[in-house]
């Protein structure tokens, strides 16, 4: 996903937590989706939850396909 956030200009630093990389991304939409993207990935990853696993394609697809507002 952070590949993908490149594209757009959003880069995420090493000493970035996901939460604070959600922070610095402008487009209000693109951030909904990376923050619900980040939110499921905890959950999954370290909650073992796979109904959240299961979200983490469609919410990446989401990402990949999104048009990014440069206001």
């Amino acid at each position: 996903m952070s590949r993908s956030l490149e594209r757009y200009g959003y880069k995420k630093s090493p000493s970035q937590t996901p939460d604070e990389f959600v922070h610095v991304i402008h487009d209000g939409a693109l951030r909904g989706r990376v923050a619900e993207f980040t939110r499921c990935y905890k959950r999954a990853r370290f909650g073992n939850s796979s109904e959240d696993a299961c979200a983490l394609p469609e919410l990446f697809e989401e990402i990949k396909q999104n048009p990014v507002s440069r206001s």
